[in-house]
């Protein structure tokens, strides 16, 4: 996986356009008004925004097992290995704008998101199967070697050092599920869903999510901070929906047994169903590793992205 950008792939030369766009794709940088001065954090990637720092400080040796524990219905444990280096959708535009829609503070989402019923659409991708979100109006699709999670299930991480709660999604679902095991906790090598958030802009919403997800799912008990270099943010379009994308490119200075070396962490961020509201849609997959998700199937995944059911506003 290392150095491999083969063509139609993600991370393939600039003006590349994805064979998979979401829907009504608009392609644009997040209005001038968005822009701050540059935060202390996480390292950037050329051109990139400044980054988040994790909402209520960050400490790595918060006695974490593994990753950060993953989990579903605030019960089960599993946990995500991550990992990438550097890999970015070319469909969902190029790095070249110099960082807009920055916040001085972190948007906050939710204490923790309620469980809500998962509808069934048709799959935009053929011979794949669709996660659809009757409360956010999303839908999503996924190949065979993804396993959905039954309805209703939270997924996420719990918090760290100084935060008040988990981080959790829901209408998830895992990439190679179990596929390593070290002692009794059993890894997988991705996963996607949506959370909401009710303060800020829809550009800071999704350059927020994008590192608080990266430094949960990575944070490693007894190993320094993962590295997270944040994407300048993009627009695009969910429908008719204006959205922004923002990827997440982590570093993992530790490894265990099953850990990758690395991962990307892709939210797109659109207007929710409510005043005020704005719904993430997170994908996260490990790299580096044989098992690793294709590129190629990432951005099928990132592209597939579609309303379902009530249209988010902001049209």
């Amino acid at each position: 996986m290392k150095g491999d950008k083969g063509s139609g792939g993600i991370g393939d030369d600039e003006g590349w356009r994805n064979p998979y766009p979401l829907p009504g794709q608009d392609w644009g940088d997040p209005p001038e008004a968005d822009r701050q001065p540059q935060m202390p954090g996480v390292p950037l990637s050329k051109d990139a925004p400044p980054a988040f720092p994790a909402a209520g400080g960050f400490d790595a040796r918060s006695g974490r097992n593994g990753l950060g524990r993953y989990y579903l219905l605030m019960v089960a444990v599993v946990v995500f290995i991550v990992a990438m280096a550097a890999f970015q959708i070319s469909g969902l535009g190029d790095d070249d704008d110099d960082g807009a829609g920055v916040a001085a503070s972190a948007p906050s989402p939710p204490s923790s998101p309620e469980p809500e019923p998962v509808s069934t659409v048709p799959p935009k991708v053929k011979g794949w199967r669709a996660v659809s979100s009757a409360k956010y109006g999303l839908t999503y699709d996924v190949s065979k070697a993804w396993r959905i999670l039954p309805t209703g299930t939270l997924s996420g991480f719990e918090a760290l050092k100084g935060e008040k709660g988990p981080v959790m999604m829901s209408s998830v679902a895992h990439y190679r599920d179990d596929v390593c095991k070290d002692g009794d906790t059993d890894y997988n090598r991705g996963g996607a869903g949506f959370n909401q958030y009710v303060d800020g802009t829809v550009s800071q919403v999704a350059q927020h999510a994008a590192n608080k997800w990266a430094t949960h799912a990575y944070n490693v008990e007894g190993a320094p901070a993962p590295v997270v270099t944040l994407s300048a943010p993009k627009t695009v379009k969910v429908g008719r929906a204006k959205g922004v994308h923002v990827r997440a490119d982590v570093v993992i200075k530790a490894r265990g047994k099953c850990d990758a070396p690395a991962a990307v962490v892709h939210v797109v961020a659109v207007p929710g169903v409510g005043p005020g509201k704005t719904t993430a849609f997170v994908l996260m997959s490990d790299q580096g590793v044989p098992d690793a998700m294709p590129k190629a199937e990432l951005t099928k995944v990132l592209g597939s992205l579609r309303p379902s059911g009530p249209a988010p506003t902001g049209a």
